[in-house]
């Protein structure tokens, strides 16, 4: 959803050989078109980041963009890709920021790694159709890619590349597998000359809400376990927030994050030294297959088996 273009940096290297302001569901308003703000006939990288300077407004959003993604907030990204589907060799992890805006656009700030992208997506009523636009830059080199979305079953979209730069005469494919209001799966295929050259699996899961709601980050002995639900001692309602732990140097050691009283989103350890020594994915208390990641004191990616 890097998500679309970015998807497409990374399996290229490998298919050629290179190694909130409210998370509460309501119901869309049926919006007359009429209203709506025109699409702009090119819609540029200004316009996309007008959008993204916009307050989260989840009140006034046509039903056909809220369906595609209920919650605005933090999304977590864990990508598989390879040369195919059979062959997932290389995993990442990015780190989405979405809001809705302008009743009828779905943007998000995506960043992984050295590459930061910020996207739009509509509807077209008139031509039955969604819209996605994206601009980012990706280790100093500035991109752009435009893609058309037809809807399937169950608000599942099916994109494809309209306008492609980054790779001539190649085509990514998108499709949405399932969808529900915290998690959404996803698979790609770069195509060339009638072949597969790349492929990737997408897991995308809320993990937060907006920083100007969710602000909330507690010392994790604030908490106390009741039932398998995490309460702030003086409280009766399930904790929603961060929570963290600090070494004897002040240095953090542990954060956390929760949902109704529930481990939901990244969790991240630190060495003593401040070094990254462990990070993974929870959705409703469960951890993510395949987001496990370890560190050494030094600072380097350490391979183990969760």
């Amino acid at each position: 959803m890097k998500i679309l273009i970015l998807i497409a940096v990374t399996i290229i290297a490998v298919g050629c050989g290179a190694k909130d302001e409210s998370t509460t569901e309501t119901k869309p308003p049926e919006i007359e078109k009429e209203a709506l703000p025109p699409i702009p006939d090119k819609v540029t990288k200004e316009f996309v980041m007008n959008l993204w300077s916009q307050p989260n407004d989840e009140t006034d959003i046509i039903k056909e963009v809220k369906a595609h993604v209920k919650k605005s907030g933090i999304w977590i990204l864990t990508r598989k890709r390879g040369p195919n589907k059979n062959e997932l060799v290389n995993n990442e992890q990015a780190k989405m920021t979405l809001k809705f805006t302008n009743q009828r656009y779905m943007v998000w700030e995506f960043t992984m790694d050295n590459a930061t992208a910020y996207s739009a997506i509509t509807y077209d009523f008139e031509k039955e159709k969604y819209h996605w636009w994206e601009f980012g830059e990706d280790s100093g080199r500035a991109f752009f890619a435009q893609y058309s979305g037809q809807l399937l079953d169950g608000n599942l979209i099916e994109w494809e590349s309209v306008v492609f730069p980054a790779f001539e005469n190649g085509k990514l494919k998108i499709r949405d597998i399932s969808k529900t209001d915290n998690k959404i799966e996803m698979v790609s295929e770069l195509w060339k000359g009638g072949e597969i050259i790349g492929a990737s699996e997408d897991i995308v899961i809320w993990s937060e809400e907006l920083p100007s709601r969710s602000g909330k980050n507690v010392n994790r002995d604030q908490l106390e376990n009741r039932k398998g639900i995490q309460y702030l001692s003086d409280s009766d309602t399930p904790y929603t927030g961060k929570a963290f732990a600090l070494y004897e140097n002040g240095h953090k050691s542990f954060e956390e994050n929760f949902n109704k009283g529930i481990s939901n989103g990244l969790q991240i350890m630190w060495h003593e030294n401040g070094q990254k020594s462990f990070e993974v994915i929870f959705i409703n208390g469960e951890a993510v297959e395949g987001s496990y990641k370890y560190w050494n004191e030094d600072g380097k990616r350490v391979l183990v088996n969760p």
